[in-house]
């Protein structure tokens, strides 16, 4: 494994900190199944500081994924655009902006870059296979990736929400102080990214098998028929992008387990760190918040508390953004769960019912990414983990009480 001019590329990271590369190393980060969309490495990089001892900087760096259906799939000439300019452009944007209100800035929420480019031209804006960002590797601090098929407990929950509302309340201040600079440096960064499409066969063979599992739940045969028609919304799932104002915001798009890190001290939950903005948009919160919660919360929470986690989520955001000096007169309870209801009706679900097969496939039978293909993203009873259809069962049968099916 291979990463070309890796000391020409954390050059300035290594100069701010008074450190001389020296060497490196790298292997592979994640069992297979455990990230689709990119290839992982885990990278040691040997450097001596100003005194001459010499020090391992422990990092992970994020290449494309092999030649193939993945890449295309992923649409790697844009989404990987969008992750370099949200390090390179965004984040330093947006901590510089809290900077001036005095106000807590997003760093801690975001993986520290020491290097992101598309080429090895620097100035190309075309990617190619040297494509490539390096970051900290945060489980070197304490940082781990809750379990996927478990997921989050009610302490966790409520940190990353938090979090997401710090980062969702930082975007939208930001928005309102200086509408010019962010169309031209931020939004301009949330388009599509994917541009999957699935064809008429794969979507067919997707229906098809959510509604053969769903049924295995007596309540949820009634629903089959707005089942089926709620699925099939999963074509306008990547072009989809509703702005609605005030609260639209950068939307992280994929937040589910293994796009969080999560810092344990004595056993509780004192920070998370968000990863991967490949899929990024502009777009509402509410996208966010209801697929992290559905997605990736313990089952017995979300059957309880999802109101209540909402709400929370809410006072979070507001607290945000009164720190931030906004005027909060525009930003309503009953217009954000306007939002919720909007975004849960047109495309949430699909969305949902698409990922949970990665999010539950037992763990050691995915397929490495050069075998991979849009097909084994369809339900698979004999490779799901038994918590898939508790997990189905209850977005079907809460989703169609809310009226949101």
């Amino acid at each position: 494994m291979d990463i070309k001019n890796l000391e020409e590329l954390i050059r300035p990271y290594m100069e701010t900190h008074r450190k001389k590369f020296i060497s490196y190393d790298c292997k592979n980060l994640l069992p297979v199944g455990e990230n689709y969309g990119s290839t992982m490495l885990a990278l040691n990089i040997k450097a001596k500081q100003e005194n001459g001892e010499e020090e391992s900087i422990h990092c992970v760096a994020k290449k494309l994924p092999p030649q193939g259906t993945a890449r295309e799939f992923f649409n790697v000439s844009s989404t990987y655009s969008k992750e370099v300019n949200h390090y390179k452009t965004i984040v330093p944007l947006l901590n510089a902006f809290c900077k001036t209100r005095g106000a807590k800035d997003v760093s801690d929420i975001f993986a520290e870059c020491l290097g992101a480019r598309l080429s090895l031209n620097l100035k190309s804006t075309e990617i190619d296979d040297d494509a490539v960002l390096i970051f900290t590797n945060l489980t070197k601090e304490g940082y781990i990736i809750g379990d996927r098929l478990t997921g989050c407990d009610l302490d966790t929950t409520k940190l990353v929400l938090k979090n997401l509302a710090l980062m969702h309340g930082v975007v939208i201040a930001f928005k309102l102080a200086n509408p010019k600079e962010f169309k031209e440096k931020i939004e301009s960064n949330l388009g599509m990214g994917i541009h999957f499409v699935p064809t008429d066969e794969l979507m067919d063979k997707i229906v098809k098998d959510v509604l053969k599992l769903a049924a295995l739940n007596p309540n949820c045969v009634p629903l089959l028929d707005r089942i089926d028609r709620a699925t099939r919304t999963l074509k306008d799932f990547y072009p989809y992008c509703k702005v609605r104002q005030p609260y639209a915001t950068l939307v992280h798009k994929d937040l589910w387990t293994n796009n969080i890190l999560i810092k344990y001290t004595d056993g509780k939950p004192t920070n998370n760190v968000f990863v991967d903005f490949q899929v990024c948009r502009y777009e509402s919160p509410a996208a966010d918040v209801l697929f992290f919660l559905y997605s990736s919360v313990r089952m017995d929470i979300i059957k309880t508390k999802i109101d209540e986690l909402m709400k929370f989520y809410y006072d979070e955001l507001i607290n945000v953004l009164r720190k931030l000096k906004c005027d909060l007169t525009p930003f309503t309870y009953e217009l954000f769960l306007e939002d919720t209801d909007v975004v849960a009706k047109d495309i949430l679900f699909s969305h949902l019912i698409f990922m949970l097969t990665p999010l539950f496939t037992v763990k050691g039978k995915a397929k490495e990414l050069t075998e991979w293909s849009p097909d084994d993203l369809t339900p698979d009873e004999e490779t799901l983990h038994k918590n898939y259809f508790e997990r189905l069962h209850f977005t079907i049968l809460d989703f169609a009480r809310r009226n949101w099916l």
